[in-house]
């Protein structure tokens, strides 16, 4: 095998597991948006600090893991692309 036939596996089997990742932090990512919503309507009614608080690290969590889902992807992308130009 060559060596750049050799690269261009390792390019599509990296963008592979990434892709997997990003799968597996989107899932994640769903989950703390559901636990923010869920949040949100169980303690509405409560005045208190912590319930803010928590409320504003689940949403911040969530959009974290939304931007790194999104990096990921790209990262595939750009693995791809690679692989199929050379």
């Amino acid at each position: 095998m060559s060596e750049i036939r050799m690269v261009i596996d390792q390019l599509n089997a990296a963008a592979a597991r990434v892709d997997e990742v990003a799968g597996l932090l989107h899932s994640a990512g769903n989950r703390v948006d559901d636990m923010r919503q869920s949040l949100f309507r169980v303690l509405a009614d409560s005045q208190a600090p912590e319930v803010g608080h928590a409320h504003q690290v689940t949403a911040h969590t969530a959009e974290l893991v939304t931007t790194a889902t999104h990096a990921l992807h790209e990262a595939a992308a750009l693995a791809r692309h690679r692989a199929a130009s050379l």
